[in-house]
């Protein structure tokens, strides 16, 4: 059996792409998200993603016969992405639950944009989580998904199965981009903590320690749906500027397919779109083929230069990047931490360096120097306030890093030494999934079903532009119905770098029940004011005036809405 044709890659993205690119589009010109718009949207991509397939399929990519080692890795990968994609979102018990502890913080916040695009908001956005600004987050899987919720689609549909067909699409890219071993480097990264299983005798002691930063598909596939369509798309354009301009005598994807998706790659993941245009730039400077670069940077440059532009605020919001020396290392032993996070990869690394230094190596020093690079890169340069989330750039100088590596192993270990060192690299990362994956792990609540049923019938028939003052938590019924609030969770703020502030303290005063909470709403733009168990136990010696003042238009056991008067 072979590798599946990229043709079938390629168009899946394409496709995606196409659709949530068209759908911007329409709504930038012809305002709210209509069932005519996602529809037309859907058949735009649908169309696109068929023409790239029959584009494709003619090309003569050799596809190199699967080992046992490569279906094993797929079967793992696959299990994988069944067991936490299909239970991303899931009921249980009267109430929702997802399956991993990592999902807790952001997927309540990407309901929130689905529904609030769905349900009809204008574009350019304004920011769902924060008044008086635009959203300049990277929404492009988020959008993509209110297309089928605006088609009437469930959500709960929704999220599992565009996880699971894009984490499948994920595991196509990584076996062309480097087979197994790129595949279990991937889903297996996690240190040596695993070991202590060997200790202990119970997978729970290591489940329940701290979370390690580096099992990437744990902290980025699983929560951030952004990189579920990032990494493919960034695997496949890699794997073509590979065969571009680092390989001799071979053929990538026309130029044309290759810089429409770098073009439109920021509306999905800007700081893969940042790496991207990094490594291209070395990798067309280091061959010096500028012919070559300039036939796909002619088909990127425009849509990328719009979408980074209306991203930026025409480049006015904060600077991505900022200094902060040794990352998360602080006070550790530099070794110990290396070991902890990343395990017997430090070595394998190192044995990599050494297998490139052949002079008829110089195809692998161009993945294996820029990899080391943006790796090390991380450690002195800070992407988000989160400094956690730099994993978002060093998982590329890692993925530059495997097909290398596999390749060192390949030729250069024999095959009984190579199974143990397979055992060194992937056992603790294997425990790691293992203990999310056994029956009675019960996965994790997010809200109650008639809490979420009972607002979200509330609010349906509300303006989508009307705010909402409510208490500051990551799980918050009113968001989660896609109503726009007037300071979202603290840590999604921070995250986005919003200087959230005084707005808060305002919020606070208008919820303690402030005796200028009128003026105080009209400053906030706040609409609606929600009042529930959350509230009464954030602010539980409010006056809350509205009560008296303001009109109630709904009340049930999740709480009460009240219409503070402010003009739609």
């Amino acid at each position: 059996m072979s590798l599946l044709p990229v043709s079938i890659l390629a168009a899946i993205l394409t496709g995606i792409s196409a659709a949530t690119s068209m759908s911007l589009l329409l709504l930038m010109l012809f305002g709210p998200l209509t069932m005519a718009i996602s529809a037309f949207s859907l058949c735009a991509g649908t169309a696109a993603g068929f023409f790239v397939y029959v584009t494709c399929r003619g090309y003569g990519y050799e596809r190199p016969r699967l080992t046992f080692f490569d279906f094993l890795m797929i079967f793992f990968f696959v299990l994988f992405c069944f067991r936490q994609f299909l239970w991303i979102y899931f009921h249980k018990n009267g109430a929702i639950y997802t399956q991993h502890p990592q999902s807790l913080g952001d997927l309540p916040a990407h309901i929130q944009f689905i529904r609030y695009f769905a349900r009809g908001a204008t574009f350019w956005p304004e920011n769902p989580i924060f008044v008086g600004e635009k959203f300049y987050y990277t929404f492009g899987m988020d959008l993509f998904s209110a297309l089928f919720v605006n088609l009437g689609i469930p959500i709960e549909i929704v999220l599992p199965i565009t996880g699971f067909t894009l984490g499948l699409t994920t595991l196509l890219a990584l076996l062309h981009w480097g087979r197994g071993f790129t595949v279990g480097g991937l889903l297996f990264a996690g240190g040596v903590a695993g070991f202590s299983w060997m200790v202990t005798g119970t997978l729970n002691d290591y489940h329940a320690g701290v979370p390690l930063p580096w099992n990437a598909v744990m902290v980025l596939m699983i929560p951030q749906r952004a990189l579920l369509f990032g990494l493919p798309c960034g695997l496949l354009l890699l794997w073509s500027w590979r065969r571009r301009f680092v390989m001799f005598n071979s053929v990538g994807l026309p130029a044309w397919l290759e810089g429409c998706l770098w073009g439109f790659f920021p509306l999905f993941h800007i700081h893969t779109f940042l790496f991207l245009s990094i490594l291209f730039a070395i990798w067309v400077t280091a061959t010096r083929r500028f012919k070559e670069g300039w036939s796909v940077l002619r088909w990127a440059l425009i849509p990328a230069t719009l979408e980074v532009v209306m991203l930026t605020n025409f480049f006015e919001k904060k600077s991505l990047f900022w200094f902060k020396w040794g990352w998360i290392i602080d006070d550790q032993n530099p070794f110990l931490f290396f070991m902890t996070h990343f395990g017997f990869f430090v070595f394998l690394a190192l044995f990599a360096i050494y297998h490139v230094m052949a002079p008829e190596k110089k195809e692998h020093r161009l993945l294996v120097y820029p990899g080391l690079a943006f790796f090390g890169a991380c450690f002195y340069v800070v992407v988000t306030p989160w400094i956690f989330d730099n994993v978002k750039i060093m998982i590329w100088g890692y993925l530059l890093l495997l097909p290398v590596m596999g390749e060192a192993l390949e030729e250069r270990v024999r095959w009984p030494w190579r199974v143990g060192a397979y055992f060194l690299l992937f056992f603790s990362g294997f425990l790691t999934l293992f203990s999310e994956h056994v029956p009675t792990y019960p996965g994790i609540g997010i809200a109650t079903d008639k809490e979420i049923d009972g607002v979200c019938h509330a609010t349906k028939d509300l303006p989508v532009s009307s705010r909402f003052a409510t208490v500051q938590t990551y799980n918050h019924p009113v968001a989660m119905c896609g109503q726009p609030l007037v300071a979202g969770f603290g840590g999604h703020l921070s995250g986005y770098k919003i200087d959230a502030a005084a707005v808060q303290e305002n919020l606070h005063r208008l919820m303690r029940g402030d005796p200028e909470w009128r003026a105080l709403s009209v400053s906030l733009q706040a609409r609606y004011l929600f009042w529930g168990i959350r509230e009464q136990g954030e602010y539980p010696k409010s006056t809350r005036p509205w009560e008296n003042a303001a009109v109630r238009i709904a009340e049930g056991e999740w709480g009460a809405i009240y219409d503070l008067g402010l003009p739609p």
